[in-house]
């Protein structure tokens, strides 16, 4: 045997001449593969001035003195290219790229050829639960160019998606979508009983809270002209389309209060006036004051109050047969909404007047969330 049968070294041979050629021939392959660093794998062309011991992986169609020696490794020794063929499992490290390399049999291939590890540890023990494990003062997750985002992506809406802080790897605040798709914050002493802090709806936006008592999430609707409504005896909304439909959430209790002022300047008929509350949102109870005013133009007259239980039409004046009328109402409530949908304040004559009456300018009426459907009690309150 001549070589050696892994590195192909050439072997001295007994009572050989010029033993010297052999190893220095030898020393030179080991030079050139072993501890393999290259300085690029995308040449098919010789570089011009390459210095002594630099090493190439030849790229594909190499022309020059590379001809011919595709996939091989090249390295500038003594004044010349030397070859040497590559086996399967040798490994190169690409200068270049900063990535280490495997000759296959036919090609050079990144040592990972897929972007999946099972498991990885940094400074740390990765387990199958924490299959990311880092310690560590900091971690940075740098953008690319433009922004970057930190994705966290569960299952189904009653799965959890969370950053759980911890002390001692014991809970003590988690923010999320825990257990469904609102956004929670949450807080614990001891890592077992927890406490709702804030929560935010997820088709509404309206946020819920503990902290100081309710979070401010009203929603409105201010008339800024004055608004002319129909001549009928059916239900009206206080507002026009758009803004006549307020969005309650499922297991809420909201605050309500508004103003409506009606003003007719024609027909007699006979007929009353009450208010409701319309949509498509399933209601547990309302409850709510109304104080009543019903003038002849600006003349004071005395103020009547009126107490509704229910979304039904609640009457607030007797019959009325003068054409021109004044109805100013204030009211303040509580609703609480079982099954999510819309909410609208609206207004009803018991017989169509004969003339259309209008809602005036700075109407309006607001509501904001104060807890949850069953709330007896928000903030400092024992």
């Amino acid at each position: 045997m001549d070589n050696s049968p892994n590195l192909v070294l050439p072997y001295i041979q007994a009572a050989q001449a010029q033993k010297h050629i052999t190893h220095n021939e030898a020393i030179r392959a080991l030079d050139a593969i072993v501890q393999i660093s290259v300085a690029d794998r995308d040449l098919a062309v010789p570089p011009g001035s390459p210095t002594e011991g630099i090493r190439y992986l030849i790229a594909g169609s190499p022309t020059g003195a590379w001809s011919g020696h595709a996939g091989k490794i090249a390295a500038w020794q003594d004044g010349a290219w030397m070859f040497y063929v590559p086996k399967a499992g040798w490994l190169a490290y690409i200068a270049d790229e900063g990535i280490l390399v495997a000759y296959s049999g036919s090609a050079w291939n990144p040592v990972s050829s897929s972007s999946s590890v099972a498991l990885l540890g940094i400074n740390a023990t990765a387990d199958t639960t924490n299959r990311l494990s880092i310690s560590s003062q900091a971690s940075l997750f740098n953008h690319a160019g433009n922004g970057h985002q930190a994705k966290l992506n569960k299952n189904a809406a009653g799965d959890t998606a969370s950053f759980l802080f911890q002390t001692g790897f014991s809970g003590r605040a988690e923010m999320g979508t825990t257990g469904d798709d609102d956004f929670h914050f949450k807080v614990s002493p001891d890592g077992s009983a927890w406490t709702e802090a804030l929560t935010i709806n997820r088709t509404t936006g309206l946020a819920k809270g503990r902290q100081g008592g309710a979070i401010p999430s009203v929603s409105a609707s201010i008339l800024t002209a004055d608004l002319a409504k129909a001549n009928v005896a059916t239900a009206q909304a206080w507002f026009g389309s758009g803004d006549d439909e307020f969005a309650i959430s499922a297991s809420t209790t909201y605050a309500f209060e508004g103003l409506l002022s009606l003003s007719r300047a024609a027909g007699a008929t006979s007929h009353t006036t009450a208010i409701l509350f319309g949509g498509t949102a399933t209601l547990t109870s309302i409850g709510y004051l109304a104080q009543v005013s019903n003038p002849t133009g600006n003349v004071l007259t005395a103020t009547q109050q009126i107490f509704g239980s229910a979304a039904s039409a609640l009457v607030l004046t007797g019959a009325n047969t003068v054409a021109t009328e004044n109805v100013h109402v204030l009211v303040k409530g509580i609703v609480r909404c079982n099954a999510a949908g819309t909410f609208i304040p609206q207004f009803i004559y018991s017989a169509a007047p004969g003339g259309a009456p209008t809602v005036r300018a700075n109407s309006h009426f607001m509501l904001y969330p104060v807890g949850g459907n069953a709330v007896a009690q928000v903030g400092a309150v024992s």
